[in-house]
């Protein structure tokens, strides 16, 4: 099992098989990975966190980065996957 790891402001919890976002001064927003099982569903969260407000293109590509190093998509969620 992985353990806790940070990608920019995104932090992976591997209890929960989540990760996390603290927003400043604020709350924490969740990404849970156990819904991350097709390649739509990881992009609807991309899509999903690039609408906040607080969502910088910094924050999105930590996203983007944190999620391919734990869902390795091109190997597990595409079409020519291996």
């Amino acid at each position: 099992m992985e353990s806790l790891f940070n990608i920019g402001g995104w932090t992976y919890h591997p209890e929960s098989l989540m990760v996390r976002y603290r927003v400043k001064g604020s709350y924490e927003f969740e990404v849970d990975l156990e819904t991350c099982t097709t390649s739509a569903e990881m992009l609807h969260w991309i899509f999903h966190v690039s609408t906040k407000r607080w969502a910088t293109n910094e924050v999105i590509g930590d996203l983007v980065k944190i999620l391919k190093k734990l869902l390795r998509p091109q190997l597990t969620l595409c079409f020519d996957g291996g």
